[in-house]
């Protein structure tokens, strides 16, 4: 299985994450190849689902690279179809096991665009 580096990332004040680095991403979706780089400088909640406490608790931190690629995929207006598929092959890259991955894939596809719309994003 192929291992992804690790994004480098640091808190900010405000509670979201900064990127000290660029970013290269290459997933594969089915017959295509999406490529692409993450800039340096880029920030993130690494969150896009709503904070119900006992689910939220038990999948949080539980991904970060995905969490980065699919914010900034939203962030550049790729499909939402696009940037959640690319998002459930990242996690399964990041060995974020079946259990957790799936419960968070249905979270984001499913209630991402309702908690941007909530929190103004």
């Amino acid at each position: 299985m192929q291992k992804l580096p690790n994004p480098v990332l640091s808190p900010t004040e405000s509670g979201n994450w900064l990127l000290e680095r660029d970013y290269f991403y290459c997933i594969k979706l089915g017959e295509r190849q999406l490529l692409g780089c993450v800039p340096a400088g880029y920030t993130t909640d690494l969150d896009s689902v709503p904070r119900i406490p006992i689910f939220y608790g038990w999948l949080k931190n539980r991904t970060r690279t995905a969490a980065l690629v699919h914010d900034w995929l939203c962030y550049i207006g790729t499909s939402k179809s696009i940037a959640d598929k690319a998002f459930l092959e990242l996690m399964r890259l990041e060995g974020v096991r079946h259990r957790y991955r799936y419960p968070i894939y249905w979270g984001v596809k499913y209630f991402g665009r309702v908690w941007r719309k909530l929190r103004g994003a």
